[in-house]
């Protein structure tokens, strides 16, 4: 890639609305180019200066953590059941230990963990972690109700 980047291109890529194929091939261009990467944290700014609309944040907290009545004290049973839950969970854990399944582990091709990784990236949204922290930081600054 021989030019340098346009408005559109650096938008979608901030927005996460681009392939995750055209995402590499930006962030790979953005990587050598001084101009597009002035311009990516340019643009980066000016979204994070830009502040979202009255109700925004408390609209989509609700959405995401709706309000629900305050649980109350489970009964025995549910208790019974958790403990019976627990103690397989534990079962089925030691029976792996035993078995020889995490020698497995230790006999990995390391190709083939740099792959898995390098596909884990390739996935990688930006949107998605910019939404998280929004919300998480939203969450944090709400005021606490009592």
């Amino acid at each position: 890639m021989k030019k340098h980047l346009v408005f559109e291109e650096l938008h979608g890529l901030l927005c996460g609305t681009v392939t995750t194929e055209r995402q590499m091939e930006l962030l790979a261009h953005i990587a050598q180019c001084d101009v597009c990467a002035q311009a990516l944290a340019a643009q980066t700014d000016l979204l994070a200066q830009t502040s979202p609309p009255a109700g925004f944040a408390e609209r989509t907290l609700l959405r995401a953590h709706p309000v629900r009545p305050e649980k109350t004290a489970p009964p025995q049973e549910s208790l019974r059941s958790y403990s019976l839950r627990v103690i397989a969970a534990l079962a089925a854990a030691l029976a792996l230990l035993f078995s020889g399944v995490f020698q497995k582990l230790t006999q990995l091709d390391p190709r083939e963990i740099t792959q898995k990784f390098s596909e884990s990236v390739r996935t990688f949204s930006i949107t998605e972690l910019s939404e998280q922290l929004f919300t998480k930081e939203a969450a944090h600054n709400a005021p606490k109700s009592q």
